[in-house]
């Protein structure tokens, strides 16, 4: 069996996750790359020019901005998480191995069977330090919508202390059973990339309230985008007036198309298959 270590620095609880989820397949985990290992899985791309062997290292894409692509070319191979991502990297010159295989979400995640006591919009976000998770758009959607309607907040994530008055703030990441505590998943990231959560939430056949993505192929109904935030506003009140018809409907709205679990087993597949080719 070959020792595949999967490594990413300690930056985020989402990477962490992915990681130890690696590990229960057979990865080998660690904050910094082996000096000496079969093969090396970078799960944050940044981090690809660390490895001690970029040639045996495959990495995985999870932003929408190209970069080092005479690094990305080296590689062993490319596991991109969204179909976007391969014509944004060959635009950009990539001419190496990849496979596309989009993020899901975890197998335990079902159609919800209640609703919160009270109008609830969740906020699950790590924001970094330029603001690019959109936490200040989600407090004024939040404010404006409140004008004329009123429900609870809940955020759940890391760096949300500017705006933690807003409602209930939960320094950890977010769960399969937190999902039952909101209606509506609000997203406003600058990065057209699709978040986990807002897989999760539509898995659960939650309302989701978000800016301007690049969706898969599938049936997204529960997803609402706003251009600007007038319209995540109007978005924001009208699912949770309706929060009552989304939990009649949960399970004809659900819609999962990806496991995390099938993700994580393709990553190693293919970790094997690229190792086999080149040096066996």
């Amino acid at each position: 069996m070959h020792l595949i270590n999967v490594y990413c620095q300690n930056k985020g609880w989402l990477f962490n996750d992915l990681k130890e989820k690696l590990t229960t397949f057979g990865c080998t985990p660690s904050t910094l790359p082996f000096k000496k290992a079969d093969i090396w899985l970078c799960i944050r791309s940044s981090e690809l020019k660390l490895s001690p062997d970029i040639t045996r290292t495959i990495v995985q894409v999870h932003n929408m901005e190209p970069h080092d692509i005479h690094l990305f070319n080296a590689a062993l191979g490319v596991i991109f998480t969204h179909p976007m991502q391969e014509w944004l990297w060959k635009r950009s010159g990539f001419n190496g191995s990849s496979i596309t295989v989009p993020i899901g979400t975890r197998a335990e995640i079902k159609p919800f069977k209640t609703i919160p006591d009270r109008p609830t919009v969740g906020f699950f976000c790590g924001e970094n330090k330029l603001g690019w998770k959109g936490s200040s758009t989600f407090k004024k959607v939040v404010l404006a919508a409140k004008k004329d309607f009123d429900f609870d907040v809940l955020m759940i994530g890391r760096g949300l202390e500017h705006i933690e008055d807003l409602g209930v703030y939960e320094k950890r990441a977010a769960g399969p059973d937190d999902y039952s505590r909101i209606d509506v998943l609000f997203t406003a990231s600058i990065s057209p990339g699709v978040p986990l959560s807002v897989y999760e939430a539509c898995a659960c056949g939650k309302s989701v309230v978000t800016t301007p993505r690049w969706f898969p192929s599938g049936r997204w109904t529960t997803v609402k985008t706003g251009q600007n935030n007038r319209q995540l506003v109007n978005h924001l009140k009208n699912s949770l007036l309706n929060r009552e018809k989304y939990l009649e409907s949960s399970e004809k709205l659900s819609f999962s198309p990806y496991t995390l679990e099938d993700w994580t087993e393709k990553n190693i597949k293919y970790c094997n298959t690229q190792l086999s080719k080149r040096f066996d």
